[in-house]
């Protein structure tokens, strides 16, 4: 699969952010995971990368080799300031993250 990224500024912006902060590896942990999404057709898909509403974050649609959609959702930063409670400013909710720590999650 490949990766188009349509915000470069805020891709640009959060790249910095997570370098900043220690935890680029966890972003492109991240990255690489929806990125290699699909298994065996990963070469025949894309994943386009856009803005999100919360800081740090991202949503993303899956679009098939054909150019039909396939799923969408979003890369949501969590940690300090920005706990997955469902409260501003990320309003989602996860039951497995450390909010303490910086990090990214996948939400379909």
């Amino acid at each position: 699969m490949s990766m188009i990224i349509h915000c470069q500024e805020r891709f640009d912006k959060v790249m910095a952010f997570a370098i900043d902060n220690g935890c680029v590896l966890k972003f492109a942990e991240r990255l690489d995971y929806l990125a290699q999404y699909g298994g065996d057709n990963a070469g025949k898909n894309v994943c386009h990368l856009h803005a999100d509403f919360a800081p740090n974050s991202f949503e993303f649609l899956m679009m098939r080799e054909d150019g039909s959609r396939w799923f969408n959702g979003g890369l949501i930063y969590s940690g300090p300031g920005q706990p997955l409670d469902g409260s501003a400013p990320a309003f989602t909710v996860s039951l497995d993250r450390d909010q303490s720590k910086h990090s990214w999650s996948v939400h379909t």
